[in-house]
């Protein structure tokens, strides 16, 4: 917690007092915000931040400047994300629901395994869970509002060694999971769950303290899993879920002309999160075989038997996290026809 308030009292004085630390002092004043993701600076996800940041920082002359910080830039995890953003220690993030479980519950059962592995599956899944994920925040006493969430497809395994062609060859590798739930199903399966930021995979790897990894499929060839990884694994144990998320204080401080942009861009940044879902797996695992990865693919009889699997664990988790997870879990199950 210290390591926190240096940072925000540093970042203060940098600022310099005009700014407030974030605060609207006067109209003409430059406003600046800090946005914090997890991703690191060499990928897609990362850029499409930058992207959304530049336009805000266009369309209101300057006025608000965000600067987004990868990561490792900044002395907190993605686990603290709602916690420093709801406290204004930085105004703005980009939180992955798997690594807040602890905070949040209901919210993140698009995470859950074996729930939503695909776009298409997240894509109906999110709206139709707004009001619930909403209201948690609210109930929990986050001081943030929820610019857009979206979902990326597609986590599987990626490993060194003999290359993986079956649930059963999971068992007695240690591997990367980035949610509670992950590690649990991984612990009942026989596997060692290790938890790690996306930033922490590729030097544990090369440590050998950890065999696999789970990510999605375009963030591991946007951040070179190549490079350490000998095989890819099309299991998809899960979708991965993110809330772009602001303090409510520095929105509501903004003028009313610029929390529209900050809004509307927002929206724009779902859309192409979500265009990239649907269109750049193909040509990121086209680029993984090209780099020496072995890619394979599950058996129908392995999907069915990690289906079953995580169907079990549901009720459990549900029951475990009271009337709002399983209200959510009805919802989900509803959606998506299980």
């Amino acid at each position: 917690m210290k390591r926190i308030f240096a940072f925000a009292a540093a970042l203060c004085l940098s600022i310099g007092l005009l700014t407030g630390c974030g605060n609207n002092a006067g109209e003409s004043e430059v406003i600046r915000w800090e946005l914090a993701t997890h991703n690191t600076a060499n990928t897609i996800y990362w850029q499409e931040l930058v992207d959304f940041a530049d336009a805000i920082r266009e369309r209101t002359d300057g006025k608000l400047d965000i600067s987004v910080r990868g990561g490792g830039e900044l002395p907190f995890k993605g686990n603290e994300f709602l916690r420093v953003v709801s406290d204004n220690t930085i105004q703005m993030a980009e939180v992955p629901l798997g690594y807040v479980s602890g905070d949040i519950s209901a919210s993140i059962v698009p995470s859950w395994p074996m729930i939503a592995g695909t776009a298409e599956q997240l894509e109906k899944l999110l709206p139709a869970l707004s009001d619930i994920t909403n209201n948690e925040i609210s109930e929990k006493n986050f001081n943030l509002e929820i610019m857009c969430s979206y979902g990326v497809p597609l986590q599987v395994f990626w490993g060194v060694g003999e290359p993986v062609t079956s649930v059963s060859q999971l068992k007695d590798l240690s591997i990367r999971v980035f949610s509670a739930e992950s590690a649990e199903i991984l612990s009942g399966m026989g596997a060692t769950p290790v938890s790690l930021s996306a930033s922490e995979v590729v030097p544990s790897i090369q440590r050998q303290v950890i065999d696999a990894a789970i990510t999605g499929v375009t963030y591991a060839d946007e951040a070179k899993w190549y490079d350490v990884c000998d095989w890819g694994y099309m299991l998809p144990l899960c979708g991965s879920v993110s809330h772009v998320i602001v303090n409510k204080d520095a929105m509501s401080a903004l003028p009313a002309d610029i929390q529209e942009i900050v809004r509307d861009e927002a929206e724009t940044l779902r859309q192409r999160n979500v265009e990239l879902a649907d269109t750049s797996i193909d040509a990121s695992l086209e680029n993984l075989e090209k780099n020496g990865m072995v890619i394979n693919y599950p058996t129908d009889e392995d999907v069915a038997y990690m289906e079953e699997l995580a169907a079990s664990y549901w009720d459990k988790w549900a029951t475990e996290g009271g009337a709002a997870v399983q209200e959510a879990l009805d919802i989900a199950r509803e959606t998506l026809g299980y």
